[in-house]
């Protein structure tokens, strides 16, 4: 027969007689240019860009569609290298029959072209298809205008088409190379081909789980602050080190200890489990890894987005503990007069817009920057190069605090109240350009601010004194510099919650600014539902990105969990037939077999869970970067998803257990 018609011939046969490898790895190549092509088609939508508050949207979807061309690649790659490994008995019996290594190069070429362009097509059509709905979805968790225009780009057919085509040339590649470099009495054998022995098992074994433990150390001491993505990262890298170590020597290690005990080793059970379980280990100990790390990068992945999704209004109130406050220059209102009339204004424009105004509070302070230096602040301009030690102080009088709080609270000339939006303060005395005062009390709770002692974001300090003129006297003595950090800043402040509907609380707040504007010429503002609105659209774009990531991250582990099936199905067709032929009955033989293979399988469900553990404390400081503080909120959700993935691991362990019976059946 003509090879220009033999090769395509063999090319298409050997993709559908090995279709039980084939059609996984090209719905999961599917996927990937389904998924891709979604975020590029949403980051290349210029409409989008003139939305408001879509600025967050617009970032993370960038930094998503980044992390999905980093995190695609190598899952592809390593899907095809199994692939490949499959293929290699076919390829040798092709060359011992007579086709040499150029022709079998032209298949390999041509299968790659065929899976090229079908999963493509079909992932740019889907994804083409449900790319309004899913810009939709997008919008809504958002909190955007859903009547926005979705206009497509070529950018994203192009950049999807480069990506995929260039992913397709490396597996291509390497799959020539490796039929390039091998006889074929080499691939005849590649697929019975066992792993290595591991050389100084022991101590790369005792290295491993010292790499996992100090992943675990820095995960348990990151706290929030500017190195937490850092400390982050680090944690992450040391525990997938140590989690593929320990798969690859660990088990096996004490796998061979157990075997080193008689009286462990040589019971009737132990015996066969533990000799399987060495065979099984030494093969399959990089994939279960892998099913592993996927499996906890899912869990974190679905308990950030659910504790964001849920946590939004903690969030938002960390901000605003109350619903609206305007700051002005002390100029604007140096008389209880103005003070007054403002007030009033405000309260007539509430009853016009049928909303009531409550908790009203007014107070001034005087805002300085000042270098912490344990229990002391100093002037901050000859400490400009330490900028993470420069903090926030307001100073406020003890009549206005009383006032705020509703208190009856006393103090010497020498004393102060301190308040931290942060950590505590925890010293009896604080030095304020030195000058000493006695820490009367520190406050734990102030209706204005809120309190978290892990938050290093914001770390004001509020310091009331007995007098104003005191007060003045040492934000004078901060402020002696011309640098801009030693400004200071004398501010009337108004904060008040609103009883109404949301529309006409908005509207209140439009006539109030409107007032402002044309009576005083400039302000500065807050109004909790505006900021709830960027808060939405900023973590509508983490939930997006969460549930986009794992669902990826899903199809991933299941397809790791197919092959990992098929694999042990080949292979177990070997151990049927060996432990029939020492004596064993087909119930033992199966009882045995099924009980490695949920050790197996279970084993990195277990190691998941176990990073889960001493990971959260990371998770919690990286939530907290989006003043998410809620701890119960946070391990309730974390409960909540360990229990659901482990529900639906085991669907999956069952869902994928069918290839692995129907091979072994069929063998046997």
């Amino acid at each position: 027969m003509n090879k220009a018609v033999l090769l395509p011939k063999l090319s298409i046969n050997g993709i559908k007689q090995n279709s039980t490898v084939y059609v996984p790895y090209m719905l999961i190549t599917s996927f990937s240019v389904f998924v891709f092509f979604i975020f590029s088609a949403i980051c290349d939508n210029e409409i989008l860009y003139d939305l408001p508050y879509a600025g967050y949207v617009i970032i993370l979807m960038e930094v998503g569609r980044v992390l999905l061309g980093i995190i695609l690649a190598p899952i592809l790659f390593s899907t095809h290298e199994f692939l490949v490994k499959q293929r290699k008995n076919e390829l040798g019996l092709y060359n011992v029959l007579g086709l040499d290594q150029k022709y079998i190069s032209m298949i390999m070429c041509l299968e790659s072209i065929f899976i090229y362009i079908a999963t493509t097509a079909f992932g740019v059509l889907v994804a083409t298809i449900f790319s309004k709905l899913i810009y939709l979805l997008l919008l809504n968790i958002s909190g955007l205008p859903v009547d926005t225009e979705f206009v497509g780009s070529l950018r994203s057919y192009e950049a999807t088409i480069i990506y995929f085509g260039v992913i397709s040339l490396v597996n291509l590649g390497v799959s020539l190379w490796q039929i390039f470099i091998s006889k074929p009495i080499e691939l005849l054998k590649s697929s019975k081909k066992g792993e290595r022995e591991v050389k100084f098992l022991g101590f790369k074994a005792i290295i491993g789980f010292l790499i996992l433990a100090l992943g675990y150390y820095i995960a348990l001491i990151t706290e929030l602050d500017s190195m937490i993505f850092i400390h982050f990262f680090l944690a992450v890298m040391l525990v997938i080190w140590g989690t593929r170590s320990i798969f690859k020597t660990g088990t096996i290690a004490i796998l061979r200890w157990m075997k080193s005990r008689p009286s462990i080793y040589y019971k009737k059970k132990n015996f066969v489990t533990i000799s399987g379980m060495l065979y099984r280990m030494k093969r399959n100990a990089q994939g279960l890894a892998n099913i592993c790390i996927f499996s906890t990068m899912i869990i974190i992945t679905l308990i950030c987005t659910l504790t964001v999704l849920t946590g939004e209004d903690g969030a938002v109130r960390f901000n605003y503990p109350m619903d609206a406050e305007y700051r002005f220059s002390v100029s604007d209102f140096n008389t209880r007069e103005k003070q007054e009339s403002f007030k009033g204004k405000v309260e007539e424009i509430a009853k016009l817009k049928a909303v009531k105004v409550t908790d009203y509070k007014e107070f001034t302070f005087q805002k300085i920057k000042a270098y912490k230096k344990d229990n002391a602040f100093l002037n901050v301009a000859s400490y400009e190069e330490n900028r993470e030690d420069v903090f926030d102080i307001r100073f406020m009088s003890l009549a206005d605090y009383n006032r705020i709080e509703h208190e009856q609270q006393t103090l010497e000339k020498n004393e102060v109240l301190i308040f931290s939006k942060g950590k505590d303060f925890v010293h009896d005395e604080v030095i304020l350009e030195g000058k000493s005062f006695k820490v009367k009390k520190e406050l734990k709770v102030f209706t204005i601010e809120a309190k978290e002692e892990r938050n290093m974001v914001d770390e004001t300090y509020y310091i009331i004194l007995k007098e104003q003129e005191t007060i003045d006297a040492l934000a004078a003595k901060f402020s002696t510099s011309s640098s801009t950090l030693s400004q200071k800043d004398e501010l009337y402040n108004i904060h008040f919650n609103i009883e109404g509907t949301k529309e006409n609380k908005d509207l209140l707040i439009q006539d109030i600014n409107t007032y402002i504007d044309t009576t005083y010429g400039h302000r500065s503002s807050g109004y909790i539902e505006q900021w709830r609105q960027e808060t939405r659209s900023m973590n509508g774009g983490f939930i997006f990105l969460g549930i986009f990531f794992g669902i990826v991250f899903s199809v991933c582990l299941v397809q790791m969990m197919y092959y990992k099936q098929i694999t042990e199905g080949f292979e177990d067709k070997k151990s049927f037939e060996i432990l029939q032929q020492v004596g064993m009955s087909d119930e033992e033989v199966k009882a045995t077999i099924k009980r490695q293979i949920l050790i197996v399988f279970f084993l990195p469900l277990i190691f998941a869970i176990i990073h889960i553990i001493f990971g959260l404390q990371v998770v919690k400081n990286l939530l907290g970067v989006l003043n998410l503080y809620n701890d119960i909120l946070i391990y309730t959700c974390s409960g909540v998803v360990i229990i659901v993935f482990t529900m639906l691991y085991i669907s999956s362990y069952l869902f994928t257990a069918k290839a692995y019976y129907k091979i072994v059946k069929r063998m046997n």
